[in-house]
């Protein structure tokens, strides 16, 4: 399926004329929550000829296409670069991502040092408890996959109020890295069992459901500390037409 996938990436670069610098799996097989039946979740990042760049007519800035259980979603450098420096978690998310074959490497890691240093915890933390929050008055709780759309962003706050850096996108990492109870990190990675369909047992989801209530009790109250970081527009300019130049080279 990889091979088609990438074959499908180089098709988005000629049609569209652009140089795809970076592509990613995500979603439930970037967290290792697939199953084999599981979509295909495609990121990228593509950058546009250098001209292009100063046209008086603004040009799209993403990309999609969907075929059967793949969608291939893309941003445009300058869209990317705008967000990276808000700390934007979607697209921080993908920096955590397996990588797929595309991947220019020397732009890819250039990208991650930029994503590090305009890296917000309290940008990344508030955007995690709301999604906790609007999830919570939705969820099933007799549903893994609901379920999982409350506990994922709040094991995700617990890595930032403890760690204070982005946390992995793969779920199991982060049950077994953050600071809970063993009998929850048991529950936990038996509902990442059940949701790849290595199990069919029926889930106990009181204690999870407590451990939820408690967190978005806490998380409620809670502030976390902006960062201040001063966005130098010529070089952060200076960077972008660099990347692109690179890109095409």
């Amino acid at each position: 399926m990889h091979t088609y996938i990438n074959q499908m990436l180089k098709e988005i670069e000629t049609k569209h004329d652009v140089k795809i610098v970076f592509a990613c799996e995500a979603g439930s097989r970037a967290a290792g929550l697939h199953s084999p039946s599981s979509d295909y979740d495609i990121r990228f990042i593509y950058a546009n000829r250098y001209d292009s760049y100063v046209t008086l007519f603004e040009h799209q800035d993403t990309i999609t296409v969907s075929e059967n259980k793949i969608e291939l979603h893309g941003w445009d450098m300058k869209k990317a670069l705008r967000l990276l420096i808000k700390s934007n978690p979607s697209l921080l998310e993908w920096f955590q991502s397996p990588q797929l074959p595309v991947t220019n490497m020397a732009i890819f890691q250039k990208l991650k040092e930029k994503s590090l240093l305009y890296f917000c915890p309290a940008t990344y933390f508030y955007h995690y408890r709301k999604m906790a929050e609007a999830n919570e008055k939705k969820v099933d709780i007799n549903d893994v996959k609901s379920y999982l759309t409350v506990v994922k962003p709040l094991l995700a706050c617990r890595w930032i109020i403890h760690y204070g850096t982005i946390p992995p996108v793969h779920f199991e990492t982060v049950v077994q890295a953050v600071n809970i109870e063993d009998s929850l990190k048991e529950q936990f990675v038996k509902m990442a069992q059940a949701k790849r369909g290595e199990i069919i047992e029926q889930l106990d989801f009181n204690d999870i459901h407590a451990f939820v209530l408690q967190q978005l009790n806490d998380f409620g109250n809670k502030d976390v500390k902006k960062k201040s970081i001063r966005k130098e527009e010529r070089k952060l300019t200076a960077f972008f037409q660099q990347i692109v130049k690179e890109a095409w080279e």
